[in-house]
C-alpha cells in the first residue's frame, strides 16, 4: 500500500517541474508583457489538477486514520465525499481555464 503511494507521489513530481516552467515563462520570457499574463499555459492548468490529486490522497489518508481511531462511518464518509468534491472542482477549474484560455477568465482591457 505504501509503495503505491510513493509511486503516485513520484509521478506527481513532474507537475512541480512544469510549475517552474510556468514561472519562467511569466517572469522571465514575458517580462512586462501584459497580454502574456492574461493567457493560460498548460503548466498553469496542470498545476490545479495535481494539487487536487495530492489533496485527494492526503484527505483519504486522513479519512483512513479517522476510521482507525473512531470507527465513525458518517464522519469518514463526509471526509471522503468532500475529498472527491475537492478533486472534482480542481478538474472543473482546469477545464474551464483551458476553455477560456485565461487563468482568471477575464478579457484584457485596452
Amino acid at each position: 500500500m505504501h509503495n503505491s503511494v510513493v509511486l503516485v507521489g513520484i509521478s506527481v513530481d513532474p507537475a512541480e517541474i512544469s510549475e517552474s516552467m510556468m514561472y519562467f515563462r511569466y517572469l522571465i520570457v514575458n517580462f512586462r508583457d501584459d497580454e502574456a499574463l492574461g493567457k493560460a499555459t498548460w503548466s498553469l492548468s496542470l498545476q490545479t489538477d495535481c494539487n487536487g490529486l495530492i489533496g485527494l490522497i492526503v484527505e483519504c489518508f486522513f479519512a483512513r486514520r479517522v476510521w482507525i481511531l473512531s470507527k465513525n462511518i458518517l464522519l469518514v464518509l463526509l471526509i471522503v465525499i468532500l475529498a472527491f468534491v475537492h478533486f472534482g472542482l480542481g478538474v472543473v477549474f482546469t477545464v474551464e481555464e483551458l476553455v477560456l484560455g485565461s487563468p482568471v477568465g477575464a478579457r484584457i482591457i485596452d
